[in-house]
């Protein structure tokens, strides 16, 4: 009977539980948050005390905060099948320790897993306008969500542009922050934030927050001419990001994105751009 575990009862793991659900992916769903623990089952759930060993486990995804990955990674590790969301760890340091056990294992599979590499529309981008635009910028707006410290915000969600940015243009180049803005509401922050990078003829910008409405938005530019547009979260496809995540853990298709040296260079940009803030 093919099983998963989900560890972590918040926001993005209830969303990755209803998802598999929905789409019947697994038999035995067990799910660990913080103080219990439960077994979904033709979607009875109960509440049970022990897990069984997590070797006997398809699949565990891990969707608990960035402090707690190091912990987890290092417990897991060595499952054939591994997700952990992003960002994958916090520093160097862990990512060094982490390197180091999976040589000494072999080559456990670890996915991070960075949603929007696994959505139609990059695909799209790569097939039709791979040579055909002079700027993209990557849009991640939420005005309405503020942080209890400072660069939290920018800290979660700069990986997703990140490794977009690593899968179209295969490096990172150096950066220029162009806008460094911050809010403050009741003790709690709001960052705005705007970074250029500069590959040849073509420019990648990531903005966070510079709009006044929720969006997650792709545009791409010739020339100053808008030619295409996509909301990550609203385009219309057959199956979603979630679907080819698993599809391609599942299909024992590894990705190139699926690889340490991928993870490392996003680790190191986010360092470097959270030390420049």
């Amino acid at each position: 009977m093919k099983s998963i575990l989900i560890i972590g009862g918040g926001k993005w793991g209830n969303k990755v539980l209803a998802f598999i659900i929905k789409n019947k992916l697994f038999d035995l769903i067990y799910v660990k948050s913080r103080k219990k623990t439960f077994l979904f089952k033709k979607k009875i759930k109960t509440e049970i005390k022990y897990l069984p060993n997590f070797n006997t486990i398809s699949v565990v995804h891990i969707c608990t905060p960035l402090s707690t990955h190091y912990r987890y990674v290092k417990k897991f590790l060595g499952h054939d099948n591994l997700i952990i969301e992003k960002p994958f760890l916090k520093n160097l340091k862990q990512f060094s320790k982490i390197k180091k056990k999976i040589n000494i294992l072999g080559t456990p599979r670890v996915v991070v897993n960075y949603i929007d590499l696994y959505n139609p529309i990059i695909n799209l981008i790569k097939k039709k306008f791979k040579n055909k635009f002079s700027k993209i910028v990557f849009e991640y707006s939420n005005p309405k969500s503020f942080f209890e410290k400072k660069y939290l915000c920018t800290e979660d969600w700069l990986e997703h542009p990140l490794s977009l940015i690593l899968l179209l243009f295969k490096k990172f180049t150096k950066f220029q922050i162009i806008t460094k803005d911050f809010f403050y509401k009741k003790k709690n922050f709001l960052e705005k934030i705007k970074i250029q990078y500069l590959f040849n003829k073509k420019k990648a910008i990531i903005e966070i927050n510079l709009k006044n409405k929720k969006k997650r938005g792709i545009y791409l530019f010739k020339e100053n001419k808008l030619i295409f547009f996509a909301d990550l979260k609203s385009y219309k496809t057959k199956n979603d990001s979630l679907f080819y995540l698993y599809d391609s853990l599942l299909s024992k298709n590894k990705l190139f994105y699926q690889s340490l040296d991928f993870y490392k260079k996003i680790l190191v940009q986010r360092i470097n751009i959270l030390n420049s803030l």
